[in-house]
């Protein structure tokens, strides 16, 4: 008899749901590219709203959706409610490196990490492709499994003048009997094991002895120098200097990967369900993080190869990404919903695509080109957007313009500043484009200095800015 359980009342639940891929629970995991405004994020909600409702036990503690930032995460923090459901656990991947490296007090957030390169305060650009790339894992994991094949015992172990054991002894406990373990905790159940034996079954000795037995290998078992001997050895294609006091993104993503592999990663298997929202700004580094933290779950992965905006790595396709999750259904959405017609004919050009709008609306408005442009320009096109529409960003490529754009404004109009961490407001917002992502306004002014205008190399970026509009657009500065 098909399990009934008590849900909250929801009117049209069964329409709601008709959607094939929604309803999909034959294929453990699921894979969805679809265009900018082709309503993926909506999906991904009402997937979860429907695996709540179908899933006997799933609740929404088990289940976490990873977002890009905090700013996307409160934006569609309230559709679950609207659906009947209690929200679920949001995260960012940052949020994941803070919990695992409690050792580093100052580590880079993702936004910090894409401004960097915008902002253009990197001094070598192939390094961090380099740190970024699917080459990088197989160079640090042979570089753990030479530690690993290196590091042995050099000397006998002595302690508490009644136990003695011979190095030989100690190697070969290290090396075949604790060996599925991983290097850390090899070494603790040696010590367990050592102190169970020789104190009638007590282990109240394991933690000096551990700190003993760590003292007579010929390696130093400490998982920051490990991480940063990695970057001076063969294996790196790159040598690279890492600071104590703050820990660069692409550096805190490689360090987490090597102490898991040394320490064994931080399981949770509470979590059944995950769902990774602009799942194109993730290297797969970071996906086999994630899928080796809720190895037990089931994968629900949006995104756009078209509006990645991580400079440093991109994916031809999702379908890149069947190689790593298993029993997956790949799927495509291919019309937009959000913007019209005029607006998609604009946004096609700059990445030469054919996508065509579902909202066809013959009296929209044409895009508006301006350069050169002075304050009088924000303000005669403020005035115009505000009379039809009831929300409006000016988007920049960075944040720095943001801010400029801010201070300009601010003493004229009521209007809020959108950095990683501010709380959403939508009447009138300036946010630098790689925050923008995921949201939508009904009017968009796309602004850049004259002397930072989007390239050809930004493309995809000026892409996600324009996408944003849903029924004005207005370009400043970039013909």
């Amino acid at each position: 008899m098909e399990h009934k359980r008590k849900r909250k009342k929801r009117k049209g639940t069964n329409r709601r749901y008709r959607i094939p891929y929604i309803r999909n629970t034959k294929d453990k995991n699921l894979i969805v590219e679809g265009i900018a405004g082709s309503g993926k994020t909506s999906v991904a909600l009402h997937r979860v709203a429907f695996l709540l409702y179908r899933i006997p036990n799933l609740t929404s503690n088990n289940i976490v959706i990873f977002t890009p930032n905090k700013v996307f995460s409160e934006y569609i923090s309230g559709v679950l409610p609207e659906l009947g459901e209690d929200n679920t656990y949001n995260m960012t991947f940052y949020d994941l490196l803070c919990q695992n490296l409690p050792e580093y007090k100052n580590i880079e957030n993702m936004t910090k990490f894409i401004s960097r390169y915008y902002r253009k305060e990197v001094d070598d650009v192939q390094v961090i492709k380099y740190k970024q790339s699917d080459e990088v894992i197989k160079d640090i994991d042979a570089y753990v499994n030479n530690l690993l094949e290196e590091i042995k015992f050099i000397s006998d172990f002595t302690y508490d003048n009644f136990i003695e054991i011979s190095k030989d002894e100690l190697n070969r406990m290290l090396k075949h009997k604790y060996d599925k373990f991983p290097l850390f905790e090899r070494i603790h159940e040696m010590a367990r094991y050592i102190s169970y034996n020789n104190y009638k079954g007590s282990e109240k000795n394991t933690s000096s002895i551990e700190k003993k037995l760590k003292e007579l290998l010929n390696i130093n078992l400490d998982s920051k120098k490990i991480f940063k001997n990695f970057y001076h050895s063969k294996y790196s294609k790159y040598d690279s200097t890492i600071k104590d006091s703050y820990l660069y993104y692409e550096d805190a993503i490689i360090y987490l990967y090597i102490k898991s592999l040394l320490l064994g990663f931080n399981t949770n298997h509470v979590i059944k369900q995950v769902v990774i929202d602009e799942a194109q700004d993730y290297n797969k580094l970071e996906y086999l993080i994630i899928k080796k933290t809720f190895k037990t779950a089931s994968y629900t992965i949006l995104g756009d190869t078209n509006q990645t905006i991580n400079p440093y790595y991109k994916y031809n396709s999702l379908e890149d990404l069947l190689e790593l999750f298993s029993s997956s259904k790949y799927i495509t959405l291919q019309k937009t919903y959000r913007s019209t017609d005029k607006i998609i004919d604009f946004t096609n050009k700059i990445l030469n695509l054919k996508h065509v709008s579902a909202i066809r609306n013959q009296s929209a408005s044409d895009v508006i080109v301006r350069d050169n442009v002075k304050k009088e320009d924000f303000a005669k096109d403020i005035e115009m957007l505000k009379t039809k529409s009831k929300s409006i960003a000016i988007i920049t490529k960075d944040d720095s313009e943001a801010e400029e754009v801010y201070n300009l404004l601010k003493d004229d109009y009521d209007i809020t500043l959108i950095d990683d961490f501010s709380h959403i407001k939508r009447q009138l917002v300036v946010v630098p484009s790689y925050i923008a992502k995921g949201l939508e306004f009904d009017s968009v002014i796309i602004y850049t200095r004259e002397d930072n205008k989007f390239t050809d190399k930004d493309k995809y970026l000026y892409y996600v800015s324009a996408t944003r509009a849903q029924h004005n657009l207005i370009i400043y500065n970039n013909k």
